[in-house]
């Protein structure tokens, strides 16, 4: 029988941290809960605080806000992420939680994609959690230097939103996010200075793509790697590409290939991860490839590639990937041939069966 975290918090729905404390599942919780559109909420619920005010929302009541129905309005994930939505509103686990600040930020020019909510989760427990990647190119478009020395845009924007909260809010302080809001989280941790770093009591990260080798090298990641939580599925892809240095957790999964990544698709049971005691055979050996592949490109081949994919943009009016198909086999293939079309001017043959190749091992 398939168990996700959906069964988890339908399971455990009546049990508060206070008699269970937060743990692993309840950060994959809010981080698949950061998918819900929640910068369709009034600004005056989700902007960050300034002042004494307090403006934050339990969950439970956020149907009662102008905006509500926009949090499912994703084409793909939304029917998923309601049922998730109304499982944890119906018990005590979760109904109280308040959302206490949302920021939303998308800048094409900068390549800066970032969404990030902190929930108050008990007296003196804080949790902010960042979504991955979204459907917008430029949170695409971003991920290409994922891999490279210095901080992203996205790093230093995230760093500067958690800092406040930590001065507002007292007490022990968890980050977290799934896909590129895990990294987020662990660079946000390894950037903090040293007192505030020390309030961080964990980092949950979730199938997140690693850094440069040398991001592993600075003090402020070897002070905070012992309180990293990170686990990746069974077949995994993101969870490979580039350098990673943090012990990892291998979950059961029973999406298929590039489905693994979503993590409704993971096995929970009895309140814990189902683990395996390593990848696929296979996973490591594709993700080898690819980092092979990407540790090539040039600084000035990586600025190309995304030339290529903001000419493509334009020139074929792309909004979103969702403007490439349904599935994520659909999306990366037609985006493939795009920029190869563009780049020779020229139909391209299906050579996606290479690629597939790669992917299904």
């Amino acid at each position: 029988m398939r168990c996700g975290i959906i069964d988890y918090v339908n399971q455990y729905h009546d049990i508060s941290f206070r008699n269970m404390p937060f743990h692993e599942i309840d950060g994959l919780v809010l981080s698949a809960f950061l998918y819900l559109k929640l910068e369709a909420l009034p600004l005056t619920v989700t902007e960050p605080y300034s002042g004494t005010e307090d403006r934050s929302v339990p969950l439970v009541r956020l149907e009662r806000l102008p905006g509500f129905h926009g949090l499912f309005a994703d084409p793909i994930f939304g029917s998923g992420l309601r049922r998730l939505y109304e499982a944890m509103v119906t018990g005590q686990r979760f109904r109280n939680v308040r959302l206490a600040a949302m920021i939303h930020r998308t800048d094409r020019r900068r390549k800066l994609q970032l969404c990030a909510a902190t929930f108050r989760l008990t007296p003196g427990l804080t949790g902010t959690f960042f979504r991955g990647t979204d459907e917008s190119f430029t949170g695409w478009e971003e991920n290409l230097s994922m891999g490279r020395p210095g901080l992203l845009p996205s790093q230093q924007a995230a760093l500067s939103y958690v800092r406040p909260l930590l001065d507002r809010y007292p007490g022990r302080h968890i980050l977290g996010g799934h896909s590129k809001g895990g990294s987020l989280a662990v660079s946000t941790a390894s950037l903090l200075p040293p007192a505030e770093q020390n309030r961080i009591c964990t980092v949950y990260t979730y199938d997140n793509p690693g850094f440069h080798r040398d991001f592993y090298r600075q003090e402020g990641f070897r002070s905070v790697s012992g309180r990293i939580f990170r686990v990746i599925p069974q077949s995994s892809l993101v969870g490979t590409l580039f350098c990673n240095a943090i012990p990892t957790h291998i979950v059961k999964s029973w999406g298929s290939g590039l489905y693994q990544h979503d993590p409704f698709t993971w096995d929970v049971a009895g309140g814990q991860f189902c683990l395996r005691p390593r990848l696929c055979s296979g996973a490591a050996w594709r993700g080898a490839c690819i980092n092979r592949l990407l540790e090539r490109l040039t600084e000035e081949q990586t600025g190309r590639l995304s030339r290529i994919l903001e000419e493509c943009i334009a020139r074929y009016g792309l909004t979103s990937v969702y403007d490439l198909g349904s599935t994520p086999e659909t999306m990366l293939r037609k985006l493939v041939i795009l920029c190869l079309r563009h780049v020779f001017h020229k139909n391209v043959p299906e050579g996606w069966k290479s690629l597939r190749h790669i992917q299904q091992r």
